[in-house]
């Protein structure tokens, strides 16, 4: 027998583990009842030995962690039964998996990444460089788009599926609407994001400042639900309903990169010349949208042009960019403007 421990059983609301309730049981040292440990009760010392069901609590999650349950013994009838089960379950899965990997309208591929570490050739940087698409020999151009899931690690099956498939939902050759911080708030069910910052596709530069928009996912999937399959291979939806999150205090100046905090919504904008500085913005994910800057200077010195943000759940920080990538496209449209 082998002794094992619980230890800092905790709730965590919003969570969920499994989908029909977690239950387990565990005999006493000297005791041979069973306890059942959803109460939320510190327990030490006992020995598991009882069964593991899925539970889900009314949104609520128990962590119940240094800990092992030992199964339940089984006899020879319950041991054929599991392998016929288990039989069932593979057979009816094999199809998906077959359409996964065999390319049979399927938009995943299965990218050989080990057979490509090393390469009989490697081309200079003068010849192969940020311009240039890599792809292994037994794929074409042509393939690699119909196949846009590109798998690296078996372990993206379990995020996007047997079967993904990827639908334009909005587009629009003229105008880059959808081009950075991307930010998905879950409460309203609302994906956020930001058009080109600072250039002529996004609309925006010295003069003007990019827009901020926000999807509604709810639109976006019923158009999936009738996307259509164009000429050159795409799923089109059709284009869903964008609403401009407002900039009426300067607050979202050429936003670039974005996160979700904490349920709020939070921006790098680049700035837009000497009057508006690059900063940080908080907006409220809900109408009016309320914006307010929580930061726009270091030391009293202005920003390059902040880009992206990371926010680390632990710590509670964020962790963002500066780079000059903003300053010098903003910089080269005044060259351009007194050169014109």
């Amino acid at each position: 027998m082998e002794w094992q421990w619980m230890q800092d059983m905790e709730e965590d609301p919003g969570s969920y583990l499994g989908a029909a309730g977690l239950t387990v049981r565990y005999r006493e040292h000297y005791g041979h009842e069973p306890v059942d440990v959803r109460k939320g009760r510190k327990q030490t010392k006992q020995q598991l030995t009882g069964y593991k069901h899925a539970f889900m609590s009314q949104g609520k999650r128990r962590h119940l962690s240094n800990f092992r349950i030992q199964p339940p013994p089984t006899s020879s009838t319950q041991s054929l039964v599991m392998v016929a089960i288990s039989l069932a379950v593979l057979l009816a899965c094999l199809p998906y998996f077959t359409q996964a990997t065999n390319g049979n309208g399927s938009q995943i591929y299965e990218f050989p990444l080990k057979a490509t570490n090393v390469l009989a050739t490697v081309p200079p940087s003068s010849v192969f460089n940020y311009t240039s698409i890599f792809l292994p020999e037994s794929v074409s151009l042509a393939a690699a788009k119909t196949t846009p899931f590109h798998v690296y690690h078996p372990d993206f099956h379990a995020i996007v599926g047997p079967n993904p498939r990827l639908t334009v939902v909005w587009s629009n050759d003229e105008y880059a609407a959808a081009h950075e911080a991307p930010v998905y708030h879950q409460r309203s069910n609302a994906l956020f994001f930001a058009a080109n910052a600072g250039a002529p596709l996004g609309r925006s530069g010295l003069d003007q400042s990019n827009v901020v928009w926000r999807m509604d996912i709810g639109e976006a999937t019923s158009l999936v639900a009738n996307a259509k399959l164009n000429a050159e291979g795409d799923y089109v939806g059709g284009n869903v309903t964008l609403e401009a999150v407002p900039n009426t205090d300067h607050q979202l100046e050429n936003v670039n990169g974005g996160t979700n905090y904490r349920g709020q919504l939070v921006f790098m904008t680049e700035g837009r010349g000497d009057s508006f500085p690059s900063g940080i913005t908080v907006v409220n994910p809900v109408k009016p949208y309320n914006a307010t800057v929580i930061l726009n200077n270091f030391f009293g010195r202005q920003f390059s042009s902040l880009n992206d943000v990371a926010y680390h759940r632990k710590s509670g920080d964020l962790f963002f960019t500066d780079p000059t990538y903003g300053f010098v496209s903003l910089l080269y449209n005044i060259i351009r403007r007194k050169v014109a």
